[in-house]
């Protein structure tokens, strides 16, 4: 049987209810998050409890959110925009040789900057960077990405899910008068609910 990475006991966020799930080698579960309008900071405390400290949340191995680098702002950005190189040698706490090695296999030019980049490439450039750290579960969302870089990332993230299970945080969206979500075929697919909507609100009523 596949080793058990993460152990979810149902968890009310406050704005949302987790249900109970269990994360093994080989799995990719897909966490569906209300929407189509959702606000960062709910997504942000999402990512805190799954690779935090929470009661009954129960973490074997690392757990990392894939968190794309991001453009320099203020004063800072007028004088400093840093390369891909340089970030993932901070990020990932790697020489350059080994962030060289990474992002030319990902076809990033060394004169290019973060900011430089789109979604696509900064999406798969911080997944290396959770690999690096030695992530055992990574978490991660597609937001940001066009249709081919949810697929190069889905496939980056698949040809290591025997060793390292992935969380995949799904956002609806309005597209051509319709709600879609990004969520692969090969996922379980997991629904949160709204507060109001949840076991733990309901028993409490």
């Amino acid at each position: 049987m596949n080793a058990i990475r993460l152990s979810c006991p149902g968890i009310d966020t406050g704005p949302f209810w987790i249900p109970s799930f269990q994360l093994r080698t080989g799995d990719l579960v897909c966490l569906h998050i209300p929407g189509p309008i959702y606000y960062a900071e709910e997504e942000t405390q999402i990512i805190r409890i799954l690779t935090g400290k929470r009661p009954g949340l129960e973490q074997f191995g690392r757990t990392c959110w894939v968190d794309p680098p991001t453009c320099q702002m203020g004063l800072i950005g007028l004088f400093y925009q840093p390369r891909p190189v340089t970030w993932l040698r901070k990020t990932a706490r790697i020489s350059r040789e080994q962030a060289e090695t990474i992002t030319t296999r990902l076809g990033l030019r060394p004169e290019w900057r973060n900011c430089q980049l789109g979604g696509n490439p900064r999406a798969l450039l911080a997944l290396e960077a959770a690999w690096a750290l030695g992530a055992e579960t990574v978490i991660f969302s597609t937001s940001g990405c066009d249709p081919l870089g949810c697929q190069a990332l889905y496939d980056a993230v698949l040809s290591k899910i025997h060793q390292c299970p992935a969380v995949h945080l799904s956002h609806e969206f309005w597209t051509n008068g319709r709600r879609m979500r990004d969520c692969h075929p090969k996922a379980r697919c997991i629904e949160l609910t709204r507060q109001s909507d949840s076991p733990a609100s309901r028993k409490s009523a």
